[in-house]
Parts: structure tokens; sequence; C-alpha cells
């Protein structure tokens, strides 16, 4: 019998509608996503296996991006930084490539950043900076809002200049 092999418009269309799938999942279910993050993560894992087996490393790595970022942007508890380090380490736990952590550290920089919290998003994204010019753009808009902040308060040793 002669193994079918779809085409990659195909293969994309089917990626986005599961990522979809979850996405929606994440926004209905963001508290029970927080507890149970190995949980939840391995579920994504057998649905990407199982319905794309021969998925190349790098898409899959970048789906589990995207569902990481997806988990951030919805959850609560974003301000908890440990409760990012969870997410983080299950995440990268399940990525196949070796640098997987890149991708991860590209997009809970980007999270930090929307949140406000210029300190820990500079510790994250500063190294991609010459890689990426949206990413480079980022990090100095980090550095001139963490320079106004220190500029309106004075200098203190609380309010020093990261980097």
């Amino acid at each position: 019998m002669r193994e079918e092999k779809l085409s990659d418009a195909i293969i994309y269309d089917k990626l986005h509608l599961l990522q979809h799938d979850f996405s929606g999942y994440i926004e209905r279910n963001s508290q029970k996503v927080d507890a149970n993050l190995p949980v939840f993560y391995g579920y994504v894992i057998s649905a990407l296996e199982s319905s794309f087996p021969h998925l190349p490393e790098d898409t899959h790595d970048e789906f589990i991006d995207s569902i990481t970022y997806k988990i951030l942007d919805t959850s609560q508890n974003t301000q908890n930084f440990d409760f990012v380090k969870r997410v983080i380490a299950n995440a990268i736990r399940f990525k196949k490539r070796k640098d997987a952590k890149d991708g991860i550290n590209i997009v809970v920089g980007l999270k930090l950043l929307k949140n406000g919290d210029f300190i820990h998003a500079l510790d994250f994204l500063k190294k991609y900076a010459m890689r990426d010019a949206k990413i480079g753009t980022a990090v100095a808009f980090c550095y001139h809002t963490l320079s106004l902040r220190e500029f309106k308060e004075g200098e203190t040793s609380e309010n020093h200049r990261p980097g």
C-alpha cells in the first residue's frame, strides 16, 4: 500500500486549524491549563505527533512557541515570574531542536515587554537584539523606558540601568 503524502499547503492548513483549536481551548480553560502545564503540553505534543508524524523539527518548535505565547498571553498569572519560569521549563522540555531556548526566550521576552516588565524582558531579549531588527527595537524601547523612569525618580540604587 502506498503511503499518502500531504502537500505543504494542506499540512499548513491542518496545522493552523490545530493551533486554532488549542488557542480556543486555552482561552476557555486558562486556569486549568495554568494548573496542569505538563499535562497540557503532553496533550499538545500527542496531538501534534499523531496528526503530523513527519513534521519538520523547526515547524514543530514554532508550533510549541505559538502555544507558549498563547498560554502567556491568556493567563492571569504572568505577573508571577515563577509561573513564567514554569511555562518556559515545560515548553523547552517538549521542543526538538538543540536551540530550543531561543524561540521560547524571544516569546517570553516579548510577553514581558507587553506586560511592562522591562528589566526581565531585557534578560530574555538582549542577546537576540543583533539577530533581528524588531527585537533590537524592543530592546532599545526597554532601555529607553527604564532610563525615563530613572530620570523621573532620581538617582538611587534601586533605579540602576540594567546591562
